[in-house]
């Protein structure tokens, strides 16, 4: 096995967002762990099915559901018909989720909406269905973000959605001590996936300059990063140097984190207020 696994590598593991990402990275290597896998998206194309069951192991089981994460019907269906056919999980990572980057006036209802009903929302389902099925041992674990803990310039419904994650991962933490499972909550920086690379054709310069500082991650070094955290089952996974250093500091210092994010902001201002641009 690559990893070393706390308490042995997952037997069957649930994993959303697996179509692409860090989802999609997380179950090959699960594949490869000798996991049966059930994976969830929106959708799968049969190419993709083909390859990921074609990496398993006489005796693995690769399952595909298609669903909206923001359908709590779909998740608990999808979640229940999986756990017959796979088995109940060991690990179940919820990677599912979308962007929404604007400043807080230009956001509209409905798309705040979308943002809180797929990431909050969507997760509170995911985890809600597995924790029926998870047994004792078992492991959850929620990617949320540096936005769930720090705020960012025209991050208003993405920083809402994902403080609500971090809040869900540490009562789960508490809540399941009885239960006898571990709750993990992955709190990246920028990492560059699909999903980030469509937000930079339109990020805003603040926003831009305000990344720059904990700095961007490849999806599959930060992938093993965040499985090594898994792993090791630690309550909070934060991948990267620069990213630690920058939670700590907000940590122990906020009023010097405060300091340095208005600076920050003041300096990409007047670039853009020199540039036209604002």
């Amino acid at each position: 096995m690559r990893y070393r696994w706390k308490h042995g590598a997952p037997r069957c593991a649930f994993v959303t967002g697996a179509a692409s990402g860090l989802g999609l990275i997380v179950a090959r290597t699960l594949i490869a762990e000798g996991s049966s896998v059930a994976l969830f998206d929106l959708r799968f194309s049969q190419e993709l099915r083909g390859d990921l069951q074609a990496a398993g192991k006489p005796g693995q089981k690769v399952e595909f559901y298609e669903f909206d994460i923001s359908d709590r019907g779909a998740v608990h269906t999808a979640v229940d018909v999986a756990a017959a056919a796979v088995g109940p999980p060991d690990l179940a990572l919820n990677a599912a989720g979308i962007l929404l980057a604007a400043p807080y006036g230009q956001i509209d209802d409905d798309g705040f909406r979308k943002v809180i009903e797929v990431n909050l929302l969507g997760t509170h389902y995911f985890a809600s269905a597995v924790l029926n099925h998870m047994q004792r041992g078992g492991h959850l674990a929620l990617i949320a973000s540096m936005a769930g803990k720090i705020g960012n310039y025209a991050y208003g419904a993405y920083c809402a959605s994902k403080f609500g994650v971090t809040g869900i991962a540490e009562v789960l933490r508490v809540e399941m001590i009885e239960r006898g499972i571990d709750v993990t909550a992955i709190c990246p920086a920028e990492i560059e996936t699909p999903m980030v690379l469509t937000e930079r054709e339109t990020m805003h310069p603040v926003t831009r300059e305000l990344k720059a500082f904990p700095g961007v991650l490849q999806p599959e070094p930060a992938a093993e990063m965040m499985l090594r955290g898994i792993a090791a089952r630690k309550p909070v996974v934060v991948m990267g140097l620069r990213p630690k250093l920058t939670l700590v500091m907000a940590s122990l210092f906020p009023g010097a984190a405060r300091w340095v994010t208005r600076q920050l902001v003041t300096g990409a201002l007047r670039k853009m207020k020199r540039s036209g641009a604002g």
